[in-house]
């Protein structure tokens, strides 16, 4: 399920393999049982791929997946929306996360040392290399994508901070339960300020279901098929489809060429969407001449424009 969502998730199979290969030699099990499960795990993946996808898609996944592949590893064909390189890894998450990652360096070095006489402490620690590594080096890299190495920093900052505490306690080192503790209350201070500060942002942005524009959109929805939106998730709240080779427009598709703005044009001139809402920012759009000749504007304000076809805009005056 989650391949079919985000190839992201591929970068896990090394994992999977490692993990395998670790409890086959901890077990003392031979190199043909050790093919075997490696083959059982694959074979296994590939048939729920596909059976998941059959049953849920009805095979449109598969069908479509080229269009997926090349827009992930297809080479750059165009640059009218910028390119894929202006999108690196923000490496001053990690120190917006300082609590995160000083307590993950600290248990990746312990986990390093553990390593050689215990073969399941590189499982945490592969994976923390394998994120970065992917990473650290793919683009475009997006702020979400954070979430893929802040799991196995997580799991490397447990191992630091429990097995400090243990060695700590056992040893009666007060002054480094004295520093854990003066840890623990900084951490625990930024992660709540921060948690504060990210709702009360939330809060005050923009609530897109009770905005004006989609009021007015709603207003046309029993005389119009689709809706084209320069941010998808207006189609959502106005509960009006969008065009289907246009209802998902990554960047990806237009630096690799599998979408263009001639294209764009080209689909909108075939679905003749019924409204077509934009951002008010002033900018001309690859379908300005369609725009001019069969729509109308029906609603705009400081942040949107809503266009309604000329077809239903005479209906809705009637």
């Amino acid at each position: 399920m989650a391949l079919q969502t985000k190839l992201v998730p591929i970068i896990l199979l090394p994992l999977a393999a490692l993990v395998i290969w670790v409890r086959c030699r901890n077990e003392q099990r031979s190199l043909k049982h050790l093919i075997l499960s490696l083959v059982v795990m694959a074979a296994g993946l590939v048939i729920s791929y596909v059976a998941v996808d059959c049953l849920i898609e009805k095979g449109a996944y598969l069908l479509h997946f080229g269009q997926t592949w090349t827009s992930h590893f297809g080479i750059a064909k165009s640059y009218e929306y910028g390119s894929a390189e202006e999108h690196g890894f923000d490496w001053s998450a990690l120190a917006k996360n300082w609590d995160l990652s000083a307590a993950a360096i600290l248990g990746a070095a312990l986990l390093a040392r553990r390593a050689r006489a215990n073969l399941e402490a590189a499982i945490p620690l592969t994976w923390l290399g394998l994120a970065f590594l992917v990473f650290g080096l793919h683009k475009p890299w997006w702020p979400y994508y954070y979430v893929h190495t802040a799991l196995p920093m997580c799991w490397c900052a447990a191992v630091g901070l429990v097995q400090v505490a243990v060695w700590a306690w056992s040893k009666r080192k007060f002054a480094a339960l004295v520093a854990m503790g003066l840890f623990g209350a900084c951490a625990l201070a930024w992660m709540g300020a921060r948690v504060y500060l990210q709702v009360r942002g939330v809060k005050q942005s923009e609530q897109l279901y009770a905005s004006l524009v989609l009021q007015e959109a709603k207003r046309f929805k029993p005389m119009t098929q689709w809706l084209y939106a320069s941010r998808e998730i207006y189609s959502f709240y106005a509960d009006i489809p969008m065009p289907p080779d246009l209802a998902v427009l990554p960047l990806k598709r237009f630096w690799s060429g599998e979408m263009t703005n001639e294209r764009l044009a080209a689909e909108l001139e075939k679905y003749q969407p019924g409204l077509i809402l934009l951002a008010n920012d002033g900018r001309s759009v690859p379908f300005q001449r369609l725009l001019e000749a069969d729509y109308h504007l029906v609603y705009f304000d400081p942040g949107h424009r809503l266009y309604a076809h000329s077809s239903i805009s005479r209906k809705a005056s009637r």
